[in-house]
């Protein structure tokens, strides 16, 4: 009885093979079906820049001679960049300031009091030396600078203020201010 139900099954499958054979429902192959593409991957990199200016200075105790603040570090500046970069330093307030530290009252200056010296930014690893209010470049870069690991480049800025006698004394709210800015290229 086993048997006959396979001959009934086979018989089965036949004629459905016979009917639907000529319609084109069956594909009979001996090879496997195959197809193949390719895909061309191509592509550039964007030039990209990013930066770090060095952190603020507040309350500064300024005496008569020379005065310096150092940033450096992470608190100095930093540039991530892909290409050849130029970073430049400038006073942020031509106007106002021009290059001088110039009495504030957190709110607006009073121009009439100036300090007498200009301030000066320094980069002395690139050996430089920018008297506000010009802008200069302050430190250029390469790919090759960067560093393993994207860590970027890093500069130790030094602001420097030279103070005389004849420099006056503020009283509160009053203090000396400035703002340099700081700007990268590629």
């Amino acid at each position: 009885m086993k048997g006959t139900k396979y001959i009934v099954h086979l018989a089965v499958a036949m004629l459905l093979v016979a009917v639907m054979l000529p319609l084109g429902l069956v594909v009979m192959s001996a090879e496997p079906v195959f197809a193949a593409a390719t895909t061309d991957v191509s592509g550039n990199i964007t030039a990209k820049i990013e930066f770090e200016a060095p952190d603020a200075i507040s309350s500064w105790a300024l005496a008569q001679g020379a005065n310096t603040q150092d940033k450096s570090g992470t608190a100095g500046l930093t540039v991530w960049c892909n290409t050849n970069w130029t970073a430049t330093v400038s006073d942020a307030d031509s106007t106002n300031t021009s290059g001088y530290m110039t009495s504030y009252n957190g709110t607006t200056y009073s121009t009439g009091t100036k300090l007498d010296n200009a301030m000066h930014v320094i980069c002395s690893a690139e050996g430089t030396d920018v008297t506000l209010p010009n802008a200069a470049n302050i430190a250029t870069g390469v790919v090759g600078g960067q560093g393993d690991g994207d860590v970027g480049e890093s500069f130790t800025i030094r602001f420097s203020q030279q103070i005389e006698y004849k420099d006056a004394v503020l009283t509160t709210p009053n203090y000396y201010r400035i703002v340099v800015t700081f700007s990268a290229t590629i």
